[in-house]
């Protein structure tokens, strides 16, 4: 049996943690501060839609905060691996083989039968996520080499590349 490689990657982790469980703030500018509060390490998409980005000093943020509506988070990173941990274990209902990348980006082992059971198998844990985690992951996408869609068949660490253009959500 082949298999290919997912790339999942959940949209603004940080800042999505932190609307989870303040909906109030879902469609607003949303920024999360370094554990010391110096300066920007995330932002909402409103947020970065303002201009903000990461690396702001938190002192020049607060003269955004009361004209643009702006809400400034400290981070929380036990609230970040909690959130982590539950997206591990959605996905760990997909496949057994999951290869960490970062706190919120993950390669998932998957078989491969056929471009459209893959996009089905890829809306399937897109709409998982998002109802058991309340995040949303971004789409879903073959594991990426340079800069163009690529699979790698048998396993992880193989070298044996084959390029794809397919939209996977």
């Amino acid at each position: 049996m082949n298999f290919v490689i997912l790339h999942v990657d959940v949209n603004n982790f940080y800042a999505a943690c932190h609307t989870l469980f303040e909906p109030k703030l879902h469609e607003k500018s949303v920024v999360i501060l370094s554990a010391n509060d110096g300066n920007a390490i995330a932002c909402s998409p409103h947020a970065k839609w303002l201009g903000i980005k990461r690396g702001t000093p938190s002192f020049d943020l607060l003269q955004w905060v009361e004209p643009f509506g702006i809400t400034l988070f400290s981070a929380s990173f036990p609230l970040y691996a909690d959130m982590s941990r539950r997206i591990v274990e959605t996905l760990a209902h997909f496949s057994p083989e999951i290869e960490y990348y970062s706190i919120d980006e993950l390669f998932l082992k998957v078989p491969w039968e056929s471009a459209e059971a893959l996009g089905r198998l890829a809306r399937q844990i897109r709409q998982r996520v998002l109802r058991w985690t309340g995040l949303c992951s971004s789409r879903i996408k073959l594991r990426t080499q340079a800069s163009h869609f690529t699979c790698m068949r048998e396993g992880f660490g193989r070298n044996e590349v084959v390029d794809w253009t397919i939209s996977l959500f």
